[in-house]
């Protein structure tokens, strides 16, 4: 199934604090890697993304710096919650 962009969403999801740092936006969107998936070509929806900040998101500690589920871990996101969480606020 092809992935559907949602630029409305990622707009929204600039515009949050840093779920990690709760630095203020702008925001990166990032796109949770979930179960098999990995590669640029099969992120999540973006419905799925996530707010960082450029730090949190690509920095020397970032999610990307290591593995993704042990670094949402050490930071205290409870991925699924936020998600809920975010699309619940998200004004379509």
């Amino acid at each position: 199934m092809k992935r559907r962009p949602n630029p409305k969403y990622l707009a929204f999801i600039r515009r949050q604090r840093c779920a990690a740092c709760g630095c203020a936006p702008p925001c990166e969107a990032h796109h949770p890697r979930s179960g098999s998936r990995s590669g640029t070509a099969l992120k999540c929806p973006d419905e799925d993304a996530i707010p960082l900040c450029a730090t949190c998101h690509r920095g020397n500690y970032s999610v990307h710096s290591g593995g993704e589920g042990e670094w949402l871990e050490a930071n205290g996101i409870e991925l699924g919650e936020l998600q809920g969480e975010l699309r619940g606020r998200f004004e379509r």
